[in-house]
């Protein structure tokens, strides 16, 4: 043991001091919610890797560490719960997560987020997070491992729990979700994506059919919804209806700041968007009238108060227009707890049935022109008019001969 430093054997049940209302909240709330827990406790926080790696078999779990990082903006904060010894590249996961720059948030932050301070932090700490503002991260080697620990709200002490509990029980109460880092995370090897090759938009193959680009771009204007298609979980196509609204070149969805989208999102930037605008069935030809436009482009997580707002405010005043100062209020309700999402349109194409092109018009039919006996058998032929002709014809080969000149040495 380190001189100065000293473990208590892991123990259940409550402890009998308390060291603070919030400590006590944490017990409780493990309590209600028929969760196991067991803790040690220590004289002072470890300073050394030995005196860590002491309370880590006092305890019985690996080391964590709980890291929590901040945008430039301050508009995304992520907790991050990774083994102790797992090295984080803070610069590759804010690129793979679209986000502008990643920075550890400093004891102000930590005390206005979470009401807490370096040391003390830990997942349990989430129980305070109301507003939804930290997207939690959790690394697989935690999830697979057979307890969680962490600090109880305060100093001093370490409690464990099983890990499914963590995962089944704690986390849908405090309403928490999360996403799993696995080991092939941009953020843990730091490998670059390899450049994409040029790409090409194919081209449609019923090109008759295909509408001008002013016309697709009118179905995505006037549109209420439509179906926002990622890359789901393990590779499958994750495609959900979604309202949205579009302006100059544009589309902006409304989400909540975790879950299945914002998981599909950050593993590919890569979305489509399809607006049906027309869809009548006709059972008597068997066949619809159909009218359809898809965008393709990248998706992204907006980062900038002002584009926030901007993209509330397109959605308020899309389906709910007129009613200005009661669209503030409710963005102003809600800014905490969503995030919006913006698609930049690469290409846009759009299609309709054959059904629906505009059918050429009949040429006129033409009265065949009577003859007379005073116009004579030929008067309703056009007799060329051979002076023209021939002023033309010298125009011709005046030109030609002023613009050819022979290659002459």
């Amino acid at each position: 043991m380190n001189e100065g430093f000293a473990v208590s054997a892991r123990q259940s049940g409550r402890p009998g001091t308390i060291f603070s209302d919030r400590e006590r909240e944490c017990y409780t709330l493990l309590e209600q919610l028929g969760i196991a827990y067991e803790w040690v406790e220590f004289s002072r926080q470890p300073e050394t890797t030995a005196e860590a790696e002491e309370v880590d078999r006092a305890l019985g779990v690996p080391g964590l560490k709980n890291l929590i990082f901040q945008n430039r903006n301050r508009s995304r904060t992520l907790f991050l719960l990774l083994p102790r010894e797992k090295r984080l590249d803070a610069k590759a996961l804010a690129k793979s997560r679209n986000i502008t720059r990643l920075s550890m948030v400093n004891a102000a932050a930590l005390e206005k987020l979470l009401h807490t301070h370096a040391g003390a932090v830990g997942a349990m700490e989430l129980m305070y997070d109301l507003e939804g503002k930290l997207e939690l991260f959790i690394d697989r080697e935690v999830l697979e491992g057979a307890f969680v620990r962490f600090p109880p709200n305060a100093d001093g002490r370490l409690v464990r729990i099983a890990t499914a509990d963590f995962v089944e029980k704690l986390l849908p109460a405090i309403k928490h979700g999360y996403t799993v880092l696995e080991g092939d995370d941009p953020a843990f090897t730091g490998a670059e994506a390899l450049p994409e090759a040029p790409f090409a938009f194919r081209k449609m193959r019923r090109s008759r059919q295909q509408l001008r680009l002013s016309e697709s771009r009118a179905i995505l204007e006037r549109g209420t919804c439509g179906v926002l298609a990622l890359s789901g979980d393990g590779g499958y196509p994750y495609a959900l209806p979604m309202s949205y609204a579009y302006q100059e070149g544009k589309l902006y969805f409304h989400a909540a700041r975790t879950g299945h989208k914002m998981d599909a999102l950050a593993r590919c930037d890569k979305a489509s968007f399809c607006v049906v605008d027309q869809d009548e069935i006709v059972p008597e030809q068997f066949t619809t009238y159909y009218r359809s436009a898809i965008a393709f482009g990248r998706i992204r997580v907006a980062e900038d108060p002002a584009e926030i707002l901007a993209g509330l405010r397109a959605l308020g005043e899309k389906y709910s227009p007129g009613r200005p100062a009661e669209l503030e209020a409710e963005i102003q309700k809600e800014l905490a707890a969503v995030a919006v999402l913006v698609l930049t349109v690469e290409h846009l194409t759009g299609k309709q049935a054959v059904e629906l092109l505009p059918q050429p018009e009949k040429a006129p039919a033409v009265l065949m022109h009577r003859k007379t006996q005073e116009e004579g058998p030929h008067a309703h032929r056009q007799m060329p008019d051979w002076n023209n002709f021939a002023h033309h014809l010298a125009n011709c080969l005046r030109c030609f001969c002023i613009q050819w000149k022979p290659n002459r040495k």
